[in-house]
């Protein structure tokens, strides 16, 4: 399935600008690929893209040979940008940068899937934290969302309802 939606999306960024769908739907997916550490703390199991942060910022932090499926490496700063831009986008602190000791923890528990060297203990990009408290909030939103767009049991009348652009933003921004 990964490799499917990382086809999916090196296929969609042709365009210089993400749309806002494709914004919402990489913000949403985060979610998705984290995973609850210890109880303690969840964790994205694999390092951000260049496409999250791209996603996340509006900004490109790749070159032109780059692909936007690799992990992003980028400034401290670069990182903090992100991780406030994320922060904002859901209008409270969700998530953060994950320490090399949350990181070091969350391989040995779970296993990350990283770019790394025979020696390397950090491995090539970053990883986002948040608390198990926030992941379980959200999750429990991301999969309520998840399944009510792909149930089959649903109304043909919900179906055909049509809702206006700005309601769906807002369905997937706070609602999600």
């Amino acid at each position: 399935m990964m490799t499917a939606v990382l086809l999916v999306v090196a296929l969609t960024v042709s365009a210089q600008k993400l749309s806002k769908q494709q914004q919402e739907d990489a913000m949403i997916n985060l979610f998705a690929r984290a995973t609850l550490v210890n109880g303690k703390f969840a964790i994205t199991r694999e390092p951000i893209t260049y496409y999250d942060y791209w996603a996340a910022t509006g900004e490109k932090a790749h070159g032109p040979n780059t692909s936007v499926t690799n992990a992003a490496i980028v400034s401290d700063g670069k990182k903090q940008k992100m991780v406030n831009a994320i922060n904002s986008y859901f209008g409270e602190r969700v998530v953060s940068l994950a320490t090399n000791a949350q990181i070091d923890e969350a391989h040995k528990k779970i296993g990350l899937h990283r770019e790394l060297g025979e020696n390397s203990i950090a491995g090539s990009g970053f990883f986002l934290t948040m608390t198990a408290a926030q992941y379980r909030k959200f999750k429990s939103q991301y999969d309520g969302y998840n399944q009510r767009m792909t149930s089959p049991t649903r109304s043909k009348k919900a179906k055909q309802k049509k809702t206006t652009k700005n309601q769906q933003n807002n369905e997937l921004r706070f609602n999600f």
